[in-house]
């Protein structure tokens, strides 16, 4: 005879949504910025976020923005530059020598 067809399984148990996030406690001084030397001390952290676009594979991807460019280094901390060569003036070719006559001496009349 015809078997029962199989009990579906049991559904599995879901889990409860997460709690509200509870809204941030008021400081009871206003807070201020950390300074740059605090933020370099203790960098401020990430909060963990949903899974962003970027990790999706493919076109739906968002695109990534440009990354920041770097501060320019102080110009004293190059090396010194040298003066660009030019080129040299043309050589002028030396004027021909007028041959030195030798002096024409009057010739001694002897008496």
């Amino acid at each position: 005879h015809g078997r029962p067809p199989p009990a579906a399984p049991p559904p599995r148990p879901t889990r409860p949504p997460p709690p509200p996030p509870r809204p941030p406690r008021p400081a009871a001084v206003p807070a201020r910025p950390p300074s740059a030397a605090a933020r370099r001390i203790r960098p401020r952290r990430q909060r963990q976020a949903q899974p962003r676009p970027n990790d999706l594979p493919g076109p739906a991807a968002a695109p990534q923005p440009p990354p920041r460019p770097r501060r320019p280094r102080p110009p004293q901390a190059r090396a010194p530059t040298r003066p660009a060569l030019t080129a040299a003036p043309p050589r002028q070719r030396p004027q021909p020598r007028q041959a030195l006559q030798p002096p024409q001496r009057e010739a001694d009349t002897v008496s």
